[in-house]
């Protein structure tokens, strides 16, 4: 028993070892193609099959416990086989079905796509991968992207668990082979000794029963082993579903957050919007309320200044006709003053030829002069109207510009100066000035 639990533990312990390097040997094999797959399987079904041939060639003495070894080696290849059977009822559709239906390229691109997104395991990896799916096949709809992506996701489960259940299945038949090979071996051993003796045989066969049982309780253990990897293969499965589903629930929770912050965003554009239109329309009433206000002003200003308009149209009129009247009034002097200088005489064609009053005055005068004594004549010929010589001398002005024309300066700007700086004798009218403002005034 001892070396039987030894046994058990060396074929644990390389078990375990080789659990790492199937797992390697899984990840590769999921990569294939399932077509090859398939094959492969069904050629390492064959090969794992039945009782291997050496054994089956032995020369073995105890016929009961070659027998029941025998018996374990079919059995162990009836459980993996119903294993693989059960394996392809729970996946039939992917052992049904190539491709999913899909063509061959698109498939290789899918998973192409489908595998760069699942090295990096980010937030939001599978919303990305459903982006990047549907460019590449925008004709295709999301539940059959989806569908098509669930059917792969159970191919390469598929893949990995038939592919562990082969390698599994592999590794036990070769331990139960060397194990047998090994107890038939010991059993022929002890059986050509208990030829010997009759107590050695009996000893033999205590030992060989030894032996089976021994057996017995490795196949139990080994059943229990099997049970325990199918329950932790489970149970992995599960874990994977759930994160899977616990993925998709945190992002299916960050869409709804978003979807609540564009509602909450398109909310408060809309608040904004009617107040920036409540805002406008009491600008524009507030607008519609000073132009009435300015309208009424308006009118108001409009009648003020048709009331001033009026008054000083009215204004206007009484100093033209202030003019007409001032102008009446300077045309009949005019008149008085040109009856004053109009001639009187009466036409005279031979007067040319006659002396004039001022020649008979001065003729007299000689006459007078001569005759009786000489009389100067202070009394002006004719009424004069305008300035005379002693007036023009009288204003100092006209003085200073003899001097200066006397002495050559009158056109220098000393000459200029002075003239300009002199006022006359009496301040002139009012009616002299000119009211016309020029650009150089």
């Amino acid at each position: 028993m001892e070396v039987l639990k030894n046994m058990l533990s060396e074929i644990d312990e390389d078990l375990t070892g080789e659990i790492f390097s199937l797992e390697v040997d899984l990840i590769d094999l999921a990569e294939q193609d399932n077509g090859a797959v398939l094959k492969h399987a069904s050629h390492a079904v064959h090969e794992f099959e039945g009782i291997p041939l050496d054994l089956l060639i032995a020369d073995f003495a105890h016929d009961e416990l070659w027998s029941s070894l025998m018996a374990e080696l079919v059995l162990l290849d009836e459980s993996f086989k119903q294993r693989l059977r059960e394996l392809d009822i729970e996946y039939l559709h992917v052992v049904g079905d190539v491709n999913n239906g899909w063509y061959l390229e698109d498939h290789m691109l899918f998973e192409m796509v489908r595998d760069q997104y699942q090295a990096h395991d980010t937030q939001n990896s599978h919303s990305l991968f459903l982006d990047r799916i549907k460019r590449h096949f925008p004709a295709i709809s999301t539940e059959l992207l989806l569908n098509h992506n669930k059917w792969c996701h159970d191919r390469k489960a598929f893949q990995m668990k038939r592919g562990g259940l082969l390698k599994t299945w592999q590794q036990s038949k070769h331990q139960l082979v060397l194990k047998v090979s090994a107890l038939l071996a010991e059993a022929a051993q002890k059986t050509e000794e208990a030829y010997k003796t009759h107590s050695e045989k009996e000893a033999q066969i205590k030992y060989c029963r030894q032996l089976m049982d021994k057996v017995n309780a490795w196949k139990l253990a080994k059943f229990e082993e099997q049970k325990l990897q199918e329950e932790l293969e489970a149970m992995q499965v599960q874990r994977e579903r759930e994160k899977v589903q616990e993925k998709m629930k945190r992002e299916k929770s960050v869409r709804e957050e978003q979807r609540n912050q564009i509602q909450n965003f398109r909310t408060a554009k809309s608040i904004m919007k009617d107040e920036a239109e409540r805002l406008k329309m009491e600008k524009l009433r507030e607008i519609q309320e000073n132009l009435a206000k300015q309208a009424v002003i308006d009118q108001q200003r409009i009648q003020y200044r048709r009331e001033e308009r009026e008054k000083r149209l009215e204004k206007l009129a009484l100093e033209k006709q202030k003019r007409e009247m001032e102008r009446e009034r300077i045309l009949s002097k005019l008149e008085e003053l040109r009856n004053q200088v109009r001639v009187e005489a009466i036409r005279d064609p031979e007067r040319t030829l006659k002396a004039t009053v001022a020649s008979d005055a001065r003729t007299a005068g000689f006459l007078n002069q001569t005759e009786t004594c000489y009389e100067p004549v202070n009394k002006e010929l004719f009424t004069v109207n305008t300035f005379n010589e002693n007036k023009l001398k009288k204003d100092n002005r006209v003085r200073v510009e003899n001097a200066l024309r006397s002495a050559g300066l009158l056109n220098t700007d000393y000459a200029r100066n002075i003239i300009q700086s002199m006022h006359p004798p009496q301040a002139p009218r009012k009616d002299t000035f000119s009211n016309i403002k020029f650009a150089n005034d």
